[in-house]
């Protein structure tokens, strides 16, 4: 991973890439687990849903609530504002979501 490279070899747009991470973890995603009380494994599956990255949707099993599958629809252009060019390619096109009703009324 590119990352992972900058990081090993000290070069200073590592720690740029982190501070932009961190930003947006801290300013969208902690967020929500302080108004909401989300559990860390609801924000990993938010993150997962926002990034493209698996089909799992953001469904938690009882006891616990997952974040509507909205945020994810809210927080994708936030997102692809927010994050470096380079993390942007993991995040598809909107169209490439698509909400069951199952899923626009899960929380």
């Amino acid at each position: 991973m590119r990352w992972w490279a900058q990081i090993t070899h000290g070069d200073p747009n590592a720690l740029a890439l982190e501070r932009r991470l961190r930003a947006f973890l801290d300013g969208e995603i902690a967020s929500l687990q302080r108004r909401f009380g989300y559990c860390n494994a609801a924000l990993d599956k938010l993150l997962a849903a926002l990034g493209g990255w698996a089909p799992i949707g953001t469904r938690m099993r009882w006891p616990y609530e997952g974040v509507p599958e909205a945020v994810v629809r809210d927080l994708h252009p936030i997102a692809r504002d927010q994050l470096p060019s380079s993390s942007r390619k993991y995040l598809p096109a909107w169209g490439a979501y698509a909400l069951t009703d199952d899923d626009a009324g899960a929380r």
